[in-house]
């Protein structure tokens, strides 16, 4: 089984989990530190907040057709209270496992392998993606920032692969200013 790791914050950013999913990882690992915010109020809202990290790791499961893991902190630090509440959730988007809000405790849980793959073959998200228009858009986009010419002899060939100076990339499209 390959795993993807990321700390706290890094899954706030979508490329992320995408990224560690295009990466081979079947399973992703989130730990994180995350201090309560209001868990008892009705609307709880924001990102870091408890429903914001359920809602965020059954979406990453869902679209990288990946099991999911979130492993929380739990306990007390000085003033600062940590709810815990880890999870795992399979690639479908279901919970397998959430651990109780404010308890400390050791869990363990099974995943099958086979559940990525069955995922996978029927919703081919990762398969049908295309890293190589992500890198060009990204590249378009940084020029733009920073007022620099785009690096054509790094542009994407039409194989997707990164080519010398006057290659053919694939899907290029006129640039604007």
């Amino acid at each position: 089984m390959k795993l993807g790791i990321a700390i706290c914050e890094d899954f706030w950013h979508l490329g992320v989990a995408e990224t560690l999913a295009l990466d081979g990882a079947q399973l992703l690992i989130n730990v994180s530190s995350s201090p309560g915010r209001d868990l008892a109020a009705i609307h709880e809202v924001g990102l870091g907040t408890a429903v914001s990290w359920r809602t965020l790791m059954r979406t990453y499961a869902q679209l990288t057709t990946s099991f999911a893991v979130f492993c929380n902190r739990v306990g007390m630090d000085e003033t600062i209270s940590f709810w815990g509440g880890s999870e795992v959730i399979a690639p479908s988007g279901e919970a397998l496992f959430t651990a109780p809000l404010f308890d400390e405790g050791l869990y363990t849980v099974d995943v099958e392998l086979g559940d990525v793959r069955r995922e996978r073959i029927g919703l081919p998200l990762l398969r049908d993606e295309r890293p190589e228009l992500h890198l060009r858009e990204l590249r378009r986009i940084l020029a733009h920032r920073t007022g620099l010419e785009i690096d054509e002899a790094s542009e994407p060939t039409e194989g997707g692969e990164v080519g010398p100076p006057g290659a053919k990339a694939a899907g290029r499209r006129d640039r604007r200013p």
